[in-house]
């Protein structure tokens, strides 16, 4: 799924089912201490570590892992790259069909959470704030505009921040240079595949 904000276009209509309560199975502190799990992206650009915040965040991170254990993310590709905006990804595979879809869940945005540069954050429909299933996206820049204002509308309520990159920035560096090309649904499409191998946990 897609979002729009100002001249940044991300439009993709999707069915979506009914927002499903924050998770089970919430991740528990490791031997030192720490809730917050570290995953890896291994893409065909690098390797992208990431602390996720299940301390502020469980629900989203909840979600997120949940689609990492099943592999879903297994051979998915970024098929959104704005090189001054975001990259997204984390639905499609190369043929650009879309995967499976678990119930979508309820937004979960903190104050302390903010779409900054190196942030990972779910995707959603831009006209319903409780439609976050697998995709996601990660800042390029610093995106205020796309953090918690207000409820007063959908648009408002910002997208949920749920980790930050702690080891591989550069790779992200190298993915928003790549070629791109626009197809219907699917602007900002790189011309070559940038593949998402596998997501897994860290062990610590």
């Amino acid at each position: 799924m897609f979002f729009r904000l100002a001249a940044c276009v991300l439009a993709l209509s999707f069915s979506c089912t009914a927002p499903q309560s924050a998770a089970q199975n919430l991740p528990v502190p490791n031997q030192n201490g720490n809730i917050n799990p570290k995953v890896v992206i291994d893409t065909n650009y690098g390797r992208i570590v990431l602390e996720l915040f299940a301390d502020k965040a469980p629900a989203t991170v909840n979600n997120f892992l949940a689609y990492m254990q099943a592999g879903h993310y297994n051979n998915t590709i970024i098929h959104r790259v704005s090189r001054n905006f975001v990259i997204q990804g984390g639905a499609y595979d190369p043929n650009l069909k879309k995967k499976a879809q678990r119930n979508a869940i309820a937004l979960e945005t903190a104050a302390s959470l903010k779409n900054r540069r190196g942030t990972i954050a779910a995707a959603r429909k831009l006209s319903e704030p409780n439609s976050a299933t697998s995709e996601f996206f990660i800042n390029l820049v610093d995106n205020p505009q796309l953090d918690f204002q207000s409820k007063i509308s959908p648009l408002n309520q910002g997208f949920a921040v749920f980790g930050q990159i702690v080891e591989g920035i550069e790779v992200i560096d190298k993915i928003r240079k790549v070629s791109i090309t626009n197809k219907p649904g699917f602007p900002g499409l790189p011309t070559t595949p940038v593949t998402i191998r596998s997501i897994s946990r860290v062990s610590e």
